[in-house]
């Protein structure tokens, strides 16, 4: 897994299976120290994708 810290991350290599990736936010702009989160479920398949079939991934209340 890479870009842990930035607006993209990346993983690679997942074996088939089902996988669910918690994602939290941090907003440095606010004194209070104020957290968001949502989850991403990702399965995969035997198989290939294109680049194209992988995008428009994410989503929740505000969008990713």
């Amino acid at each position: 897994m890479s870009g842990v810290n930035q607006k993209v991350v990346t993983v690679k290599k997942l074996l088939e299976g089902h996988y669910v990736f918690k994602l939290t936010v941090t907003l440095v702009t606010d004194d209070k120290g104020l957290t968001g989160t949502d989850t991403v479920a990702v399965n995969v398949k035997k198989g290939e994708l294109s680049n194209k079939e992988l995008l428009g991934v994410g989503g929740g209340e505000g969008g990713m």
